[in-house]
């Protein structure tokens, strides 16, 4: 897909109108509902990414990709339980190795606001190892 173009070059912009025009082309197309969602997620629209996130997942639960951008969604909109519990199950997955980091990563700040100290250090603790086995600098 053309949007695919867009977010290689982190034209983030260009990918949600390039994914927007394929959903018209192909509205029920799990893979194109993720990748404009996460586009969506990228330019601090994650209002609105919800839905296609969702509806993403409902047709592909398969795709553990998902999850992150979900569950990044609902951190981002305060819907803190609900992201706690996809960010969980996207650490139950097979996601990839920068998802499974930001996934640990968001539940510890989740355990942080909501009290829970030791759960958020755990969490902390697996962000940090899997940030420094994978040398990523640019993860917070």
């Amino acid at each position: 897909a053309i949007g695919d173009l867009y977010v290689k070059s982190g034209d983030y912009v260009g990918a949600e109108k390039a994914y927007g025009e394929e959903l018209k082309l192909t509205p029920g197309n799990p893979v194109i509902l993720f990748r404009y969602g996460a586009s969506l997620v990228k330019l601090g629209k994650s209002g609105e990414a919800l839905g296609h996130l969702t509806k993403a997942l409902e047709l592909d639960p398969a795709n553990e990709e998902i999850y992150f951008d979900l569950g990044k969604a609902l951190f981002d909109e305060g819907r803190l339980e609900e992201a706690e519990a996809i960010f969980q199950k996207a650490v139950g997955a097979r996601a990839p190795d920068s998802a499974l980091m930001m996934a640990h990563y968001h539940l510890s700040q989740i355990y942080r606001r909501s009290g829970q100290a030791d759960k958020a250090k755990q969490h902390l603790e697996l962000f940090s190892k899997l940030k420094s086995e994978s040398g990523d600098e640019g993860a917070p």
